[in-house]
């Protein structure tokens, strides 16, 4: 019995599964075979050695299923096993985040987008300037009135 809870203490894990293993009087690799891990992943599972072996928990309760084991007693084991949790400061510190005002956000908002309205706004100047200009060297190119053509009179733009 532990000092922390009533529950007697749980064996390792890792020489548990390898005497159930050697018990039944299988090879690493055939236990493998049977519940479809890695025999490298295995071995470190007997060893305890878990830091190298990502999922060790599936891989342990699956590793167990395999030779017959109750998972209820493999996952009394588990607890032993390190949980890998995200380095991330926001999972480590325990202030909880502030909330911006909203015109904060507003003003972080279009400052970023500031740049790709000032871009599109010159695109825009630009490609006016230029359709104006084209079209004002077209006009300029014509001597006589559409409708005068039309009605094949000679008549020019500078007469009245």
């Amino acid at each position: 019995m532990s000092f922390f809870n009533n529950h007697p203490p749980v064996p390792a894990l890792g020489p548990m599964l390898r005497s159930a293993r050697e018990t039944a009087g299988l090879t690493l690799e055939e236990v493998a075979k049977r519940a479809r891990l890695n025999p490298n992943d295995l071995e470190l599972l007997e060893r305890d050695d878990v830091r190298g072996v990502q999922s060790s928990r599936l891989k342990a309760i699956s590793y167990a299923r395999s030779l017959g084991l109750n998972p209820a007693e493999i996952r009394e084991s588990l607890p032993a096993l390190p949980v890998l949790v995200p380095h991330d400061s926001r999972f480590l510190s325990s202030e909880v985040p502030r909330q911006q005002p909203i015109f904060l956000l507003l003003l972080q908002l279009f400052g970023f987008l500031a740049p790709m309205g000032r871009a599109v706004l010159y695109t825009l100047v630009i490609t006016s300037f230029f359709a104006t200009w084209g079209m004002i060297r077209q006009l300029s190119r014509v001597r006589t009135l559409p409708w005068a053509v039309a009605n094949n009179s000679p008549r020019s733009i500078s007469q009245p």
